[in-house]
């Protein structure tokens, strides 16, 4: 309602069918612009914003900061409209255009799959961000959801630790505890040793505390499966909070009570990864099909690329043990999808292997198999 007001056409019900739509009419207005044309220069155009398009735009990023902390479906929509009114009023020059150019670039991948575009999309922010302006925010959007498609998980890293750092600085923190958040997850599942992430986990804990209980809550969730990878079973993770959530059961009332959907998200994720990584592929189920039936997993996150493929394992191994036949459908429809990430982002190709090994495996193609997990192996290293 308050876009509205401003003349941004924002539909009242975010359906598939409307942000498809709207995704493809924002491209087709970006054409018409040709700022995707190499003869084009951002840094060319005036970088001079108006005080009443600046204040809009800020208008805009406030709507589309509470649909990222929400995981509302109006989140493309109002990147689609940010978009539009950067390119129409030829603003190229402010971190909310900059941000809205990286939170579009990420729905292209993840909507339709168009990583050529969304790289595109990821370099004209970057030509904002280059030209001084410090947008903790449109870093963080840029290099924790977008950039890592295109980039190793190692610069990505050392990316979104840099955000954090600037975010620290100039004093938002929000942005820069969201970044330090993505910086340890990146780290954990980029095979950075358990022992360095245990310990940049146990730092962010601290900090994350002092500015927000629910960050606390979020980095204990992530402690959780982490401590029973590394066999760590002596230490209680609840004693360390302190508003009367002593175990897992207190802490769900406490989500649902409290409508906390994204500490929902958490609990259920932790669930999974706790049960996968002990062997209990039924409870990993259990836990998974609790998160699907959240309206907001069908939201894309970072998170999907993993889950997804711990999906397709669980998948392929539950079905060889005879636990349904539609579990095979699961496996494969995990593998399509990771087989079209792989086209653009090469640390998923030993994941897609393994997928690969396990549907052979699935097929009592044992010679196949074989040489698929030989394959992701070595890719993996």
């Amino acid at each position: 309602a308050v876009l509205r007001c401003f003349s941004f056409d924002i539909p009242d019900a975010p359906t598939p069918v409307i942000i498809m739509q709207a995704m493809v009419q924002t491209s087709n207005i970006a054409l018409l612009y040709r700022v995707f044309d190499h003869t084009f220069n951002p840094s060319s155009i005036s970088g001079v914003v108006q005080p009443k398009q600046k204040n809009i735009l800020k208008i805009i990023d406030s709507v589309a900061v509470a649909c990222f902390q929400t995981s509302s479906p109006y989140l493309p929509l109002v990147a689609c409209a940010t978009v539009i009114y950067s390119l129409q009023q030829g603003i190229f020059h402010c971190e909310e255009s900059a941000s809205a150019f990286a939170i579009f670039g990420y729905f292209k991948v993840f909507l339709e799959g168009q990583f050529l575009e969304a790289q595109k999309w990821g370099k004209l922010a970057v030509s904002v961000l280059s030209n001084g302006y410090a947008s903790v925010r449109a870093r963080m959007y840029l290099y924790g959801f977008l950039y890592f498609w295109f980039i190793p998980i190692s610069e990505t890293c050392r990316k979104l630790y840099e955000t954090y750092t600037i975010g620290m600085r100039c004093g938002d923190v929000d942005s820069a505890m969201y970044a330090l958040g993505l910086h340890w997850m990146w780290q954990f599942y980029g095979g950075e040793k358990l022992s360095v992430v245990q310990t940049n986990l146990d730092d962010a804990m601290n900090l994350m505390s002092k500015y927000s209980e629910e960050l606390r809550k979020q980095c204990l969730l992530r402690k959780i499966p982490l401590a029973l990878l590394m066999g760590i079973t002596d230490e209680d993770p609840y004693s360390m909070m302190e508003d009367g959530v002593y175990c897992e059961s207190e802490l769900l009332v406490y989500a649902k009570s409290k409508k906390k959907v994204q500490l929902l998200e958490g609990l259920f994720q932790s669930q999974f990864l706790s049960a996968f990584w002990m062997g209990d592929f039924n409870k990993a189920m259990e836990s998974a099909n609790d998160l699907l039936k959240l309206p907001t997993s069908k939201m894309p996150k970072v998170q999907s690329l993993y889950f997804t493929f711990y999906r397709g394992i669980a998948s392929y191994w539950l079905f060889r043990n005879g636990d349904g036949t539609q579990l095979m459908q699961g496996g494969n429809d995990a593998l399509s999808k990771m087989q079209s990430w792989n086209q653009a982002c090469p640390h998923v190709e030993n994941k897609v292997l393994l997928l690969q090994a396990e549907y052979f495996a699935s097929q009592c193609n044992r010679n196949s198999a074989k040489e698929k997990y030989e394959a992701s192996i070595k890719s993996a290293r």
